[in-house]
């Protein structure tokens, strides 16, 4: 609204829509464990709904979840709490499943969970010639594009020649960003790629592609005579 304008007749609808219930057990590998389980929308997963963590035995309940399609993520066992939620155990286990609430509670649910996956994730430099520009290595960041309640998100390095496997990783998509090798490589841009190792039946392969930096060499003659 600029200065001086005036707008009459504006009207606000607001939702009466009831919210539900969902309630299930997660099956735990042993009692006690405790588990966060949280449901994202399917079609803004990165935006939490909500979310909790389960009693010793498995059982959780979620009140106000409106009605809708989703996916309930699972994670654990958790062994702290922090800003970004749950610090999983180093041997971290998930679970995942898809949710529909249509205007009733959502009772019963039993959801498994298992290891994590691996990718084996490599950096390749696109154009020819040798790498040593870009360094011995690059750091990768990775980053779920769902939101599991946990902390998730990691920054490795990796090797040029050799790569890195990387293991425990939750079964849903990710991202991969690398960022500046050093000063020479990406001249201050950074490449991103998108993966999901849910999709694979063994351990997926990850590439990103670098095309390093060109660069202006020259001199500057000052001893030009004047016009």
């Amino acid at each position: 609204v600029s200065g001086g304008e005036e707008y009459t007749d504006v009207d606000i609808s607001m939702s009466h829509d009831r919210t539900h219930s969902v309630s299930g057990r997660v099956a735990l590998p042993k009692h006690g464990h405790k588990f966060a389980v949280t449901i994202v929308s399917i079609d803004q997963p990165a935006l939490r709904v909500t979310s909790t963590t389960t009693a010793p035995d498995g059982t959780f309940s979620i009140d106000g979840v409106p009605s809708g399609a989703y996916h309930l993520l699972v994670s654990g066992p958790v062994v702290n709490m922090g800003s970004e939620g749950a610090i999983l155990d180093a041997q971290p286990l998930f679970g995942r499943g898809l949710l529909e609430v249509a205007g009733q509670n959502v009772d019963g649910l039993t959801i498994s969970v298992d290891e994590g996956r691996s990718v084996s994730l490599s950096l390749r430099v696109a154009s020819p010639g040798p790498t040593t520009s870009c360094g011995p290595r690059g750091s990768v960041t990775l980053a779920p594009l769902e939101d599991w309640g946990a902390a998730l998100a990691q920054r490795v390095d990796v090797e040029f020649a050799a790569g890195r496997i990387l293991a425990h990783l939750a079964p849903g998509p990710y991202q991969a960003t690398v960022a500046e090798p050093n000063n020479v490589c990406l001249g201050g841009h950074t490449v991103t790629t998108t993966f999901d190792p849910q999709q694979a039946s063994s351990m997926s392969s990850v590439a990103l592609q670098i095309i390093p930096a060109g660069s202006i060499r020259g001199q500057i003659n000052t001893d030009a005579k004047r016009a």
